[in-house]
């Protein structure tokens, strides 16, 4: 009983030592200041509702706070008209 008693308790201070790691380590560059809003659209060129757009054309955006610039990718980053999704290259 006294060893599987001291088993427990060896396995249960593994596991918070475990979760202390996974939990209390970022990589290097990492946003750790727990910041989970999202980014803003402040602006972008050309401007909404302008007429006329090319179709070929770039779309440049600024946003409300620094991008990492390998977080703009295609598979997290739309551009839409009324709701639906616009075909492009990021």
């Amino acid at each position: 009983m006294k060893k599987e008693k001291r088993s427990r308790q060896y396995l249960s201070f593994i596991a918070i030592l475990s979760a202390l790691a996974l939990f209390g380590c970022s990589v290097s560059g990492e946003n750790t200041s727990g910041d989970t809003t999202a980014p803003r659209v402040n602006s972008t060129v050309p401007i909404d509702t302008t007429p006329d757009v090319a179709l070929n054309g770039t779309i440049n955006a600024t946003f409300n706070e620094a991008m990492k610039v390998d977080s703009i990718v295609g598979a997290n980053f739309s551009v839409k008209v009324g709701g639906v999704a616009v075909a492009g290259t990021v």
